[in-house]
């Protein structure tokens, strides 16, 4: 009761009126929630994720999995903003998008894209008007917004060396299958969360010191989820000094596979493990968590996600 009613202090005096006054240890809580409130209320850029849904117009062969998706992407958005595009392709030491692979003929609602199996394209030929769709993430909702206003009237690039053609504009609102947002205050305003159940839905690897390391060791996790809020206007209360004591992994359906990218194939793990707090762990270190992890869905997990890798679901229970 106490998150969802006291968002203002007249919402505070109003809880108070209704429950007889606050205890101590509740205005400490509401006051808390304010302060997380008041620092993202105003904050821009939001993360976004829009899915672009596409057709070639003769038949093409692709690559498995990513095939030309980050260069026919940041080719559309050079078409529209130069200076965009460089941005988005480097210069950054965590990317400020991040790329699926090409789908097949996927319609499922963005925010319902966990409780279906999504049709993962495979390589082979993609044939005249047959639809695929690329999911793009961004962390800059208000830029993503304007890109759309204007797709429809720009030049598609070629898809695999063949032109294509757009077969669904998203619309930027919540009722539109295409487009899905959330805020900063939403995202750093997570519940706590005693159990995650995390799924690595394209190879996730971590770079370290030069080299790819294919065991999702939980630190390198939570260090890949932190450096995605880079792109926030601020990390969540408590984040960079959160200890992973007594977080461990209760369960783990894991193999590698391989990703055909520019330059070679790169190995990572696909699958599905879960996360726990041990008993007595404290809400406020199990709440910074579930915040940091909550951004995963946009961003993904670990190294070259802006070419397809480290997809991730992540789902909280308390």
């Amino acid at each position: 009761m106490l998150r969802t009613a006291l968002r203002s202090p007249s919402a505070i005096w109003k809880y108070a009126a209704e429950n007889g006054g606050v205890r101590p240890e509740e205005w400490n809580k509401a006051f808390s929630l304010l302060k997380i409130a008041d620092r993202y209320k105003r904050s821009r850029p939001i993360p976004a994720i829009l899915r672009l849904r596409l057709a070639p117009l003769t038949d093409v062969r692709l690559h498995a999995k990513n095939g030309p998706a980050q260069g026919w992407f940041l080719a559309l958005v050079r078409a529209w903003d130069p200076a965009w595009s460089a941005a988005l392709h480097g210069g950054s030491r965590r990317t400020p998008y991040a790329l699926s692979p090409l789908h097949r003929a996927l319609v499922t609602p963005l925010a319902e894209e966990d409780q279906v199996n999504m049709a993962l394209y495979s390589g082979g030929s993609v044939y005249t008007g047959e639809e695929i769709s690329l999911r793009v993430s961004l962390a800059d909702e208000e830029r993503a917004r304007r890109f759309l206003a204007e797709l429809p009237s720009l030049p598609l690039p070629l898809l695999g060396g063949v032109p294509c053609r757009l077969v669904r504009c998203p619309r930027p609102n919540a009722l539109d299958p295409d487009w899905l947002s959330a805020s900063w205050a939403t995202l750093a305003d997570a519940p706590p969360a005693s159990r995650l159940h995390v799924s690595f839905e394209t190879p996730t690897a971590f770079s370290h010191q030069g080299e790819f390391l294919l065991l999702p060791d939980p630190a390198h996790l939570v260090a890949s989820w932190r450096g995605a809020w880079d792109h926030a206007p601020a990390r969540p209360a408590g984040a960079d000094t959160l200890t992973l004591d007594g977080l461990r992994v209760t369960s783990y359906d894991l193999h590698t596979e391989a990703l055909p990218l520019k330059g070679g194939l790169r190995i990572g793990f696909v699958g599905e493990m879960e996360l726990t707090w041990r008993p007595g762990t404290p809400p406020e270190t199990r709440r910074i968590l579930a915040a940091l992890a909550g951004l995963a869905d946009f961003l993904g997990t670990g190294a070259k996600t802006a070419l397809g890798m480290g997809q991730t679901r992540v789902r909280m229970w308390d």
